[in-house]
């Protein structure tokens, strides 16, 4: 088993980390959309995910959870792909630590009347069942953790059997630098990332790159990849 992610540290972990990212990320909460779109990842994130296929069944509810959900972009551009493959019901599940981020990934799928349930927690310790979750999306959020194997080993716990975790993450690269220090981040190399994939006994790795935004391919990656 790897025991890590290939990951660069700027400074040890602190205590207060997590509740440090809840008050930053509830402050920005009223401007993160304008960020995503400045950036592009607004349009990488539909893009991308129009043209990746996800496999699953049209016959009943695809219950998805979207660790850190932020203000729901990633997942709401998942949500509009499915619904282009023919699916005709979701179930909506998005874990954050910022009350703020919840209340606005809510108010988007309300309006979409799609079924949403926000739950206030830390991804390192998800409070659902083995195998009950058919897709798992996680945008930019677990370099955050001061455990990401942690969260993997949680990941492919509650992910259903033939499920499908969708993961984005930052770059190591120059560019990231002042990402990885302002926002207390690591950075994860794909290379070494595939290998931990593999140990946690996912498959079909792919690694999709966003059509739209030349700036989203510098900055981030994209892995596709379904439970073993």
């Amino acid at each position: 088993m790897n025991t890590s992610l290939g990951v660069l540290r700027f400074e040890p972990p602190k205590k207060d980390h997590w509740n440090t990212l809840e008050t930053r990320y509830d402050q920005e909460a009223k401007s993160w959309d304008k960020k995503l779109r400045r950036l592009g990842f607004c349009e990488g994130y539909r893009t991308l995910l129009a043209r990746e296929k996800i496999s699953v069944s049209k016959d009943r509810p695809i219950r998805i959870q979207d660790q850190g959900i932020g203000t729901g972009e990633a997942s709401l551009a998942l949500v509009e792909s499915l619904f282009e493959q023919g699916v005709k019901n979701v179930d909506m599940i998005g874990v954050d630590i910022s009350n703020e981020m919840l209340a606005y990934a809510q108010q988007k799928f309300e309006q979409r009347t799609i079924p949403f349930r926000g739950v206030k927690g830390n991804i390192e310790s998800l409070p659902f069942q083995d195998g009950s979750i058919d897709i798992i999306i996680s945008s930019h959020v677990l370099e955050h953790t001061q455990r990401p194997l942690k969260v993997l080993s949680e990941s492919e716990r509650v992910l259903a059997p033939d499920g499908t975790l969708i993961l984005m993450m930052t770059r190591c690269n120059p560019i990231t630098i002042s990402i990885q220090k302002e926002w207390f981040v690591q950075c994860a190399r794909s290379r070494k990332l595939s290998a931990v994939l593999k140990d946690f006994g996912l498959r079909d790795l792919r690694w999709p790159a966003y059509p739209s935004s030349p700036i989203c391919n510098w900055l981030s990656f994209c892995c596709i990849a379904r439970r073993g």
